[in-house]
């Protein structure tokens, strides 16, 4: 019996293996009939792209053209005409060169937009890129050299990348508004370095050497991380509402900055610049910053502005200068040729610092606030008062004037002086009568004072 079952289940077995060989039989032919076809779309395909191979050359239809090599103008003509809309030109690495009196290398032609240009140069033309007419254009990676007139001029919400110009003999950079300008430079141009529209970005940016002014914004616009040397006019200048966070001015022939009302300034810094470090219109503020060697002032500032946390030093006139209601803590003024703050009507001054200027530390005009603030070694032949009010009803308080030639001056009546440290100055009062003063207490009579209000002289 046992063998009987061992017997049927070999049979069972062996019918398995052989339906199995018998199903995996009969593949057919393994050679290919034939070589593979393509699997992948042509370049042309993805993007067609259109030749540029002689000059001048014009665009009537929209899509992608490259230069085939470099190309040269012909006289009193322009290079390449756009009269489409999204139209790509890559320079492809090489130079749209200008022959005799070559117009503009690349013009627009009617009102466009989503024109593209970039990767090569252009050299010599009476101007670069004209496309003043084309919105929502993208330049990128160009170089503009030796140009009669601008290098780049476009309309607004362009995009301008890694773009240099040199040698111009006009503005170089110049966009509509809502643009955005990137790691660009702009040196030795017969105009404006760059210049950009309302509410407009500029950010990595080196401007130099240009007659005009470095970088000019519209209101509202936006400048992060420049620096602008050796300009003919303003290093930087703008309009209201404007920002600049990160920036240098150095060198310029007509101030660092210059801006109008409600402008920000954060942490930038002007350097050697002939007339003011940098100056602002009225509602402004001026944090982290700092403003040395200008032929005049150091800060001017307009009415009701803000400084914060700022130097100003070795200034040709006032270290920082400002009109009514003007908001200054946290500050140093030092070495300036005049006052090291200069404050007008209603203004305040706290926790600040004025040393080695060669007037007074702070002068203050009618109804303002010194307080909290030290006035150390502001000299000149008895022209110079530690901390100086010219007008009436300021309180000037727990302030530290010391070294100076007078300490605490004033020649009009109604200031209040109070808990004032004074020492060693020359004359440590020069003040008119009537005066609302505490009293004046020495080193000896100190600890008998009751009035905590009270002056110390030592």
């Amino acid at each position: 019996m046992t063998k009987r079952i061992i017997f049927s289940l070999s049979v069972i077995a062996l019918t398995q293996v052989v339906v199995v060989r018998t199903t995996t039989m009969g593949q057919g032919a393994l050679v290919p009939s034939g070589p593979p076809g393509p699997i992948m779309k042509t370049l042309d395909q993805i993007e067609p792209r259109q030749p540029i191979g002689t000059l001048p050359f014009t665009i009537t239809n929209s899509g992608v053209y490259y230069l085939t090599g470099p190309l040269n103008g012909t006289a009193n003509q322009n290079g390449i005409t756009v009269s489409a809309e999204n139209v790509t030109i890559d320079l492809n690495g090489f130079t749209l060169t200008s022959g005799n009196n070559s117009l503009a290398a690349i013009t627009v032609n009617g009102t466009r937009h989503g024109l593209k240009v970039q990767n090569g140069a252009i050299f010599g033309w009476l101007s670069g890129i004209a496309a003043s007419t084309s919105s929502d254009g993208v330049f990128q990676n160009l170089t503009f050299s030796n140009l009669d007139g601008r290098a780049l001029e476009a309309g607004g919400h362009s995009t301008v990348w890694q773009c240099r110009a040199s040698g111009g003999g006009s503005d170089a950079i110049k966009v509509g508004a809502n643009s955005n300008v990137t790691d660009c430079s702009a040196v030795q141009n017969s105009g404006n370095g760059i210049s950009v529209g309302l509410s407009s970005f500029v950010s990595r940016c080196n401007v130099a050497s240009n007659s005009g002014n470095g970088i000019v914004t519209d209101h509202f616009g936006i400048v992060e991380n420049c620096q602008s040397f050796s300009n003919g006019s303003a290093g930087m200048g703008a309009l209201n509402g404007c920002r600049f966070t990160g920036c240098t001015f150095g060198g310029n022939q007509a101030g660092g900055l210059a801006a109008g009302d409600n402008t920000q300034v954060e942490n930038c810094a002007a350097v050697n610049n002939i007339g003011v470090g940098i100056l602002i219109g009225n509602v402004s503020q001026i944090e982290n910053t700092k403003s040395s060697g200008s032929s005049t002032s150091g800060f001017w500032l307009g009415a009701d502005c803000y400084l914060r946390n700022s130097t100003a030093a070795n200034n040709g006139d006032n270290g920082v200068a400002t009109t009514d209601d003007a908001h200054i803590s946290d500050c140093k003024s030092s070495g300036n040729g005049s006052s090291g703050f200069r404050v007008n009507n209603g203004s305040t001054i706290q926790n600040c610092s004025a040393q080695h200027n060669a007037t007074d530390g702070i002068l203050v005009t009618s109804e303002c606030t010194v307080t909290g603030s030290t006035a150390n070694a502001n000299f000149n032949a008895r022209d110079a008062a530690g901390i100086h009010a010219t007008g009436t009803g300021n309180c000037v308080k727990d302030n530290n004037v010391v070294s100076n030639d007078r300490g605490l001056s004033a020649e009009n009546p109604g200031n209040a002086f109070l808990r004032n440290t004074v020492s060693n100055n020359s004359l440590n009062y020069s003040l008119s009568d009537e005066q609302v003063m505490a009293p004046t207490l020495t080193k000896e009579s100190i600890k008998a004072a009751a009035n905590p209000w009270s002056n110390l002289t030592y």
